[in-house]
């Protein structure tokens, strides 16, 4: 082999392995990057996590502190959604003191007549009160009649011995706080009384 084809085969493979020396590096600094996929993952589920607590968190403190913060402005209504007028006798007792602080009969014409009767704010309740609201079907007519601040009790007393109690009541308790509303006595299409009311 003369000098030239030497020198030729020579320069050749150094340029191979010079080339191969530059591959290998590039190789080298692409494998060595972290992949970024499984730490972003993690991230975002651990946020998602701390803010439904917070959201559950806030609506607990919301619903304990309405039950504890007064609110005595409950109005009392009475609807005949029957076919027929009625008399009906409403009561309210305050549940701490069996007080009964509202007694009084009402004739309601028929046909989705509604009457405000009362409201608690008028029972003056010293902070948050419960209190029971009953609405009975009576026998009678003519006028409302007040009885008074007598004590509840399932018997006629001598203001309303011309009234027979029926069987047909509904009956609510419920507090003066910032969670309830309004209290709706119904007389039925069906005859009866249902006795409803919002709560938070």
């Amino acid at each position: 082999m003369t000098d030239w084809n030497r020198r030729s085969i020579l320069a050749v493979v150094g340029a191979v392995v010079s080339t191969a020396g530059c591959v290998s590096d590039l190789g080298g600094k692409t494998t060595t990057t972290p992949p970024q996929t499984e730490p972003t993952q993690t991230a975002t589920t651990t946020k998602a996590t701390s803010e439904t607590t917070t959201e559950e968190t806030t609506l607990g403190d919301w619903w304990v502190k309405a039950s504890k913060e007064p609110n005595p402005d409950h109005s009392i209504s009475l609807w005949n959604r029957g076919d027929e007028q009625q008399t009906v006798r409403v009561r309210v007792v305050r549940r701490a003191t069996d007080e009964t602080v509202f007694d009084e009969r009402y004739d309601i014409g028929c046909g989705g007549v509604r009457r405000t009767l009362y409201n608690l704010k008028d029972a003056n309740p010293e902070g948050v009160e419960g209190f029971s609201i009953c609405a009975e079907f009576v026998e009678s007519a003519g006028t409302r009649t007040t009885t008074g601040n007598q004590s509840e009790t399932k018997q006629t007393t001598a203001s309303d011995s011309d009234a027979t109690e029926s069987q047909s009541r509904g009956c609510v308790s419920i507090s003066t706080n910032e969670c309830y509303g309004d209290v709706d006595l119904i007389i039925t299409e069906e005859g009866s009384i249902d006795a409803t009311y919002a709560i938070c």
